[in-house]
């Protein structure tokens, strides 16, 4: 997963796939306070085929685009949250996610950062249904 300088020590990156109307796009060129803006030649959300994907989120603070700091739990839980506010941004803030891929550098961070994405998903799937099927 190539990075750009802005995420240098970033040790988490996280895609997500939910369910999507026809082909939209969504990028953040500037400075935001909902999601960091783009740092390479790509669209945060790209929508098509009735899903949606959601690329390369790391923990960036909007406002600076510099690393949350502490360490990869912080980053995996804000990387989700800009996740949601990238899916409502075309309006699927609301669709059940179908997969979350989480990139993690160091093996000492796995434990956290799986409790913050299952805690994302199980909150994304209303809590009774529970995650995505094959999640572990």
């Amino acid at each position: 997963l190539p990075l750009h300088e802005a995420a240098a020590g970033a040790r988490v990156a996280l895609e997500v796939l939910a369910a999507a109307p026809p082909k939209r796009l969504l990028r953040v060129c500037s400075l935001s306070e909902w999601a960091p803006r783009m740092i390479g030649p790509y669209c945060q959300l790209t929508a098509a085929a009735g899903v949606g994907n959601v690329a390369g989120q790391l923990g960036l603070v909007p406002t600076t685009m510099a690393l949350v700091e502490g360490g990869a739990l912080a980053q995996a839980r804000l990387a989700l949250r800009h996740s949601e506010a990238v899916l409502s941004g075309l309006g699927l803030g609301t669709r059940r996610p179908l997969s979350l891929i989480a990139y993690v550098v160091r093996e000492s961070d796995v434990v956290q950062v799986h409790a913050a994405c299952h805690a994302w998903l199980w909150r994304r799937c209303g809590g009774g249904g529970g995650p995505p099927l094959g999640f572990r």
